[in-house]
């Protein structure tokens, strides 16, 4: 058989009682399921109670009738031994010992035990150990993933699709904590391999999560940053490409990591360490920390001569300071009024915009989100530059999926 015995079981009562009693029973229940006592057999039918009233029949009656017409099919008869009714007209059967042989022999000639797929395949999500990767994994992360495994195995053999999921979390948190905590305890674990023992790492990563867990301001910073740089408007290259594949209806992750490549440039992802590295470079070319607004207005000048532009200034849309430029320069007046790395970063703000209104061709002077942004981060030790377009990445992933999902649900165009 094709289907498993309970279910070919379920299809003959069926068709047995619409036999014995007439085509307005067809889809009357048959009520069969495996016997909780083996002494009364395999399978047990208990549809003749459940007909008494209808047909004003005794029980009894009824399952003979219903016997009757099962035994119809002589097939029956080479699957279970004869029918037995007991107690209140309940009909019990037993498997023959030689069907039994017979399908064990032809499970072990089958590839997949003569075990048929679903008729109704679904997508079933197992959900695997999900490890913190910043900590020892033990044996209970070994547990969990050869159970998940196990079930996504099972459900794959009956046909159904599973997606294995195991989430390493946020690791970029994870190990962002533990890279800036040795860095100023143990510097030397990030350039020499035997400088810490790897057992070493669990303990350092507990006090590093203590120092990040007691840190206020940096924690308000990464809530600041990923709000203002999720950006939903099409805009820019990354929302605007995550929102042109998706309209072609592909997968939102394919979606966004199409989005994700449009960060590669200096104009767009990489925008704030260009900025960074533009204040270093001017600060050196200077020869102060703090360069006045006049120095600051005539190297300004010197690079527009060179044919260069002034990194984190002009806005494709904006007209006018970027409001998110505005909510980065409030936190830092809050939290860090006297750092010199971002007191630079306003007194650009105040020398730049009047040298870029004089150019004619120059529509706006004034700074963008960028502007400000990398200076935050490397007052709060963030001095990794090719980091800073992760966490962009990871913040306009919360704005350009919502408003795909928005897309698709609406039907917006190209």
């Amino acid at each position: 058989m094709t289907t498993s015995v309970l279910s070919n079981l379920k299809i003959r009562f069926s068709k047995a009682i619409a036999s014995a009693f007439g085509e307005e029973y067809a889809n009357h229940d048959p009520s069969v399921a495996p016997s909780k006592d083996a002494k009364f057999g395999d399978y047990q039918c208990n549809a003749a109670l459940s007909l008494t009233k209808k047909l004003k029949q005794k029980p009894q009656d009824v399952a003979a009738k219903i016997i009757e017409n099962l035994l119809a099919d002589d097939s029956i008869n080479e699957i279970f031994e004869a029918p037995t009714i007991a107690g209140a007209g309940f009909i019990n059967l037993k498997l023959k010992l030689s069907y039994l042989e017979s399908q064990l022999a032809k499970m072990q000639k089958s590839d997949r035990l003569a075990i048929a797929k679903v008729d109704h395949p679904d997508r079933v999500i197992v959900d695997f150990s999900s490890p913190n990767i910043a900590k020892e994994m033990h044996v209970g992360h070994l547990r969990s993933t050869i159970i998940g495994d196990s079930i996504a195995r099972i459900l794959e053999f009956q046909g159904h699709e599973v997606l294995r999921l195991n989430h390493v979390g946020d690791w970029g948190t994870q190990f962002g904590m533990l890279i800036t905590y040795l860095r100023e305890v143990y510097p030397d674990a990030l350039t020499k391999a035997n400088a810490i023992a790897i057992g070493d790492l669990v303990e350092l990563y507990r006090k590093a999560k203590k120092r990040f867990d007691e840190d206020e301001g940096f924690k308000e910073l990464m809530r600041l940053y990923m709000t203002i740089h999720a950006d939903h408007e099409g805009g820019n290259v990354s929302a605007h490409t995550t929102h042109l594949v998706g309209s072609a209806l592909a997968d939102p992750y394919l979606s966004f990591a199409a989005g994700m490549n449009g960060l590669a440039g200096p104009l767009h992802g990489l925008a704030n360490q260009e900025v960074i590295k533009w204040i270093y470079e001017m600060r050196e070319s200077i020869g102060s920390d703090t360069p006045t607004k006049e120095q600051i207005e005539e190297y300004v000048k010197k690079t527009l001569s060179e044919g260069k532009v002034v990194p984190g200034y002009g806005h494709a849309v904006l007209r006018e300071t970027d409001p998110r430029f505005i909510a980065q320069m409030e936190f830092g007046k809050k939290h860090m009024p006297d750092d010199p790395l971002v007191q630079t970063v306003w007194n650009i703000y105040e020398a730049v915009p009047p040298v870029l209104g004089s150019i004619a061709k120059i529509k706006n002077p004034w700074p963008n989100v960028d502007a400000h942004s990398g200076a935050l981060l490397v007052h709060y030790g963030m001095v990794e530059y090719e980091f800073y377009t992760v966490l962009f990445g990871v913040s306009r992933s919360l704005g350009v999926l919502a408003s795909l999902c928005w897309d698709r649900a609406l039907g917006f165009p190209l």
